[in-house]
């Protein structure tokens, strides 16, 4: 998928410790683990988490640098997980999740 307009917003909900994105194209975002479908703020997360993926910065913000896999979460456990992406970037292209 390509992203048409500045934003846009990707919804998840998985079983399992890790989740990563292979993605492409321009743009970036910032990720919400386990925060609910509206949100409520990286830094929350960051406070609490050890849920920061390995490509997302302290405030869980990540930008695309090229056509590759970006690791957005890591869990401590398997259990049922959320996650949002709130993308900006007309250009930004998904192409698929995967997991561990």
């Amino acid at each position: 998928m390509e992203l048409q307009n500045d934003t846009g917003r990707i919804v998840l909900l998985y079983y399992a410790k890790s989740v990563n994105i292979i993605a492409g194209g321009r743009g970036g975002g910032v990720v919400f683990n386990d925060e609910g479908i509206g949100g409520g703020g990286a830094a929350a997360a960051s406070k609490s988490n050890n849920s920061l993926g390995q490509d997302l910065s302290s405030d869980g913000s990540f930008r695309i640098d090229g056509q590759r896999l970006y690791n957005l979460a890591i869990h401590n456990n398997y259990t049922t997980h959320s996650i949002v992406i709130d993308v900006k970037g007309k250009g930004f292209q998904f192409y698929t999740f995967t997991f561990g």
